[in-house]
């Protein structure tokens, strides 16, 4: 398996649309000259891909969202998601990103798994629901920076509620050990 970072195409718009309800069309997904596909290949076989947005924000900090990522069914349990989650960092790292951002579905416990192995954490920015109502769960993984093992006392009461309601942490039997300004850094995954 490698991965190549490849020109978005009609092979890439098909996996994604395979296992997502994808809201654009083919057109639209060509367009967007901002995203770019990693891809994981076997031969010349498209076994899977993540679709990262490279975004600068209004203080000119150069950051990448995860957009879209997945592994066709015949290849998972391979650890080929956390193969491409270490790429997209390793391109971040060499090319300024001050950090990595995802929303991942409620739902969808072996995403929530994977991005919390490879270093991410719960951000506690509020966003959206999705357009079905589900739950974004917001992560983050900054880019060269050490984590704190601080807690302060007025985020004691957050991480207790977040500990007791939250339905994804019960699903991926997590627990929140530590909040640091805007982001969870430690977890105790069972």
């Amino acid at each position: 398996m490698e991965i190549v970072i490849e020109k978005k195409c009609e092979q890439h718009f098909n996996l994604l649309k395979k296992y997502f309800d994808v809201y654009f069309d083919l057109e639209k997904f060509l367009k967007k000259d901002k995203y770019m596909s990693f891809c994981l290949r076997s031969d010349n076989e498209l076994c899977g891909i993540s679709l990262v947005h490279s975004i600068i924000t209004p203080k000119g900090k150069n950051i990448f969202k995860v957009i879209y990522t997945v592994i066709d069914k015949e290849h998972r349990g391979n650890g080929y998601n956390n193969l491409l989650l270490n790429n997209i960092y390793d391109y971040a790292q060499n090319n300024n990103v001050k950090y990595i951002l995802a929303n991942i579905r409620e739902s969808n416990v072996s995403s929530v798994k994977s991005f919390f192995k490879n270093g991410y954490r719960i951000s506690n920015v509020l966003t959206e629901p999705y357009k079905n109502k589900e739950k974004k769960i917001r992560v983050v993984k900054f880019i060269n920076q050490k984590e704190t093992n601080t807690i302060s006392p007025s985020n004691k009461s957050l991480i207790y509620r977040l500990n007791r309601f939250s339905k994804v942490y019960k699903m991926c039997n997590i627990r929140v050990t530590n909040f640091v300004g805007n982001f969870f850094y430690n977890f105790h995954i069972f």
